[in-house]
């Protein structure tokens, strides 16, 4: 009779982490591991953000337009122009898929 909490699939992947960890700290793992690296980042497309120079004029009055109804008054193109140059300045700090921040249904809430 299997256990009805799941615990043999928990078992499996907990192996499976085990086995993997205790590969990679081998020295043929750690070649692999750095091939493997680096056809990832060959293959990584380049993302290439546009200058706020580059951004269409329709899209620049749809941003100035929203800016100035969240805000309440009134916003320049240069004020919009500033707000773009400096976001698309900015790095993400997180690559990936964020689910790691969003609460399980299982989970007790306070």
């Amino acid at each position: 009779m299997r256990c009805p909490f799941g615990c043999r699939e928990a078992h499996s992947r907990e192996d499976s982490t085990r086995r993997s960890t205790d590969y990679y700290r081998t020295e043929e793992g750690q070649q692999k591991r750095k091939i493997q690296n680096g056809r990832r980042k060959r293959r990584s497309p380049e993302r290439v953000k546009p200058e706020a120079s580059e951004l269409s004029a329709p899209l620049v009055e749809h941003v100035r337009m929203v800016v100035g109804l969240i805000e309440q008054r009134r916003v320049s193109r240069e004020e919009v122009m500033r707000m773009l140059a400096r976001v698309l300045r900015q790095h993400s700090l997180f690559i990936g898929h964020r689910s790691d921040h969003i609460p399980s249904l299982n989970e007790a809430s306070p």
